[in-house]
């Protein structure tokens, strides 16, 4: 039987930019300072993962900022343009790396043997996203859940809210949703996994 034209809408997707940074200055800048970070299990919370802050109003939670990592800002700041473009969000080709248009917060986190991270999400971020400095590409993905966990009450709609794992491969930017629920899965190996972890508020 032959079927009329049939048009389709694509509504409501969940853009996740992911590159390989191959500026080998954000390395050398972060290993400058990295013995100096002080890592810690935050207080109230499972001591799933150690982090370089607590998160309370009166913490330094900004470590590109703090440590001078302007080689990773600068990487930040080019690749948040071009996301924005990409989402038809407002006048961003004036912005310059010097003249930001938002507020930022980044730290540090480290897995060691056992740890991972629950899912969660990032508040009131606009967006979230990671750099992985120190991995062996085999202690811990982060995985990503449907925003919509209804879906998985549909039998047509099962198969496409599986949870999407992404391997933290050495040198990885990625920037996402901040509502975007997630988490990282339990680091097997005897590798400690350090990342640097950001919000974007715009």
């Amino acid at each position: 039987m032959d079927v009329e034209a049939v048009n389709f809408e694509d509504l409501y997707a969940t853009p996740i930019f992911f590159t390989i940074l191959e500026n080998k200055e954000i390395n050398k800048q972060i290993d400058d300072i990295i013995d100096d970070v002080d890592f810690n299990t935050k207080e109230g919370w499972s001591p799933t993962h150690y982090l370089s802050t607590d998160f309370k109003p009166d913490s330094d939670c900004n470590v590109i900022g703090k440590y001078n990592l302007t080689a990773l800002q600068e990487e930040i700041d080019k690749y948040l343009i071009e996301y924005l473009k990409i989402m038809g969000y407002g006048p961003v080709d004036d912005w310059s790396i010097d003249g930001k248009n938002y507020e930022l917060e980044s730290w540090f986190s480290l897995f060691k043997k056992g740890n991972y991270a629950h899912i969660h999400s990032h508040g009131s971020a606009d967006l979230s996203g990671v750099y992985y400095y120190k991995t062996n590409s085999e202690d811990g993905d982060i995985f990503f859940e449907p925003p919509f966990p209804q879906m998985k009450q549909s039998k047509v709609f099962y198969q496409h809210s599986a949870s999407w794992d992404h391997i933290p491969d050495p040198g990885k930017l990625m920037i996402f949703p901040g509502w975007l629920p997630h988490g990282v899965k339990t680091n097997t190996t005897d590798n400690d996994r350090i990342s640097l972890s950001f919000n974007i508020r715009l």
